[in-house]
């Protein structure tokens, strides 16, 4: 099925924003090679989450 690798929300995730531009290929793996039975016509998006957008805060020393 998906490999170990990937995280099963980012393939779902990335496999739902690819939809507007392929839609063909992104319904085919909705449903069969990650087994959704409803269309990814149907699918609700992802909601942003501040907390996985976090960036440390690096400060860079300019050599003068």
């Amino acid at each position: 099925m998906i490999s170990s690798l990937l995280s099963v929300t980012i393939v779902h995730s990335f496999v739902n924003f690819l939809n507007p531009v392929i839609p063909h290929i992104t319904e085919e793996l909705w449903s069969v090679t990650l087994g959704n039975t409803e269309t990814i016509a149907y699918a609700k998006w992802p909601e942003y989450d501040e907390a996985k957008n976090a960036q440390a805060e690096n400060e860079a020393k300019i050599a003068e």
